[in-house]
C-alpha cells in the first residue's frame, strides 16, 4: 500500500488496495490514518460491486442512509445512497 499525498491541503491517493477483497486490520488502520489526516481517500482503478462498496464504507462503522434516491442501490440490504459521516 503506497499513500500519495496531493500538493493541496487536503487529499491523498491510496494505492495497492484491493477493495474487493477484505483488509487486513493493519491495512485498514492506515486508510482510516490517512482520511484522518488528509481528510479526503481516494482509491483509483477500483472494480466493486454495490454489495463490495458497501463492505468497505461499512468498515468504519455503520452507514446512513438517505431518501434523496428513490430507488435503491443493487445489491444493498437496506437500499439508499452511501454516506459515511464521521
Amino acid at each position: 500500500m503506497e499513500v500519495v499525498n496531493t500538493r493541496e491541503t487536503l487529499g491523498a491517493t491510496i494505492e495497492g488496495l484491493d477493495l474487493a477483497k477484505p483488509l487486513s486490520q493493519e491495512e485498514f488502520d492506515a486508510v482510516l490514518r490517512t482520511l484522518g489526516e488528509r481528510g479526503v481517500v481516494r482509491f483509483p482503478r477500483q472494480q466493486l460491486s454495490s454489495r463490495q462498496l458497501a463492505d468497505f464504507s461499512e468498515l468504519p462503522g455503520k452507514l446512513e442512509l438517505t431518501v434523496a434516491h428513490a430507488s435503491p442501490a443493487p445489491g444493498l440490504r437496506e437500499g439508499g445512497t452511501l454516506a459515511y459521516i464521521a
